[in-house]
């Protein structure tokens, strides 16, 4: 009787460990699948931070010249980039302002600046000495000019 018991014991020992085991291992196999899914949605996001920078580098706007005169401010400004650029709002001094642009090949209105092209970009001129002149592009891009 003593031995029955003491084999019962054992059984019962070696079930729970196998159990233990499997949970362990369960728990595990879990855990890794969840950490491959993390790491994949953060790669997929940086990624998608990567190709929008690359877009916006693709888009080089310098401002090569400007004219104040007769109540308006006149800048030229070219795209040194691959890409064309299209102007969504301009700022001048903080205060949003109404443009015109016109490409300066053909002398007609345009309203994005083509690749390794200049624009003429006119403006109310605010009368200040030094002007703040803030362009923002539909893809996101920001630039800023300080003309005097």
């Amino acid at each position: 009787m003593f031995k029955a018991h003491v084999k019962r014991r054992a059984v019962s020992e070696v079930v729970g460990a196998v159990l233990i085991g499997f949970i362990v291992a369960s728990m595990s196999v879990a855990y890794v699948f969840w950490g491959g899914m993390t790491v994949s949605q953060q790669t997929s996001s940086m990624v998608d931070v990567m190709r929008r920078a690359t877009s916006r580098q693709r888009q080089l706007l310098s401002l090569v010249h400007h004219v104040r005169s007769a109540g308006s401010l006149k800048l030229y400004i070219c795209n040194y980039g691959t890409e064309p650029s299209a102007p969504e709002s301009v700022f001048v001094n903080g205060q949003q302002q109404s443009y015109q642009m016109y490409d300066m090949i053909d002398q007609s209105a345009c309203d994005a600046i083509k690749p390794k092209s200049i624009v003429q970009l006119t403006l109310p001129d605010p009368g200040s000495t030094t002007v703040d002149v803030i362009l923002i592009t539909r893809d996101g891009g920001i630039y800023t000019w300080q003309v005097r």
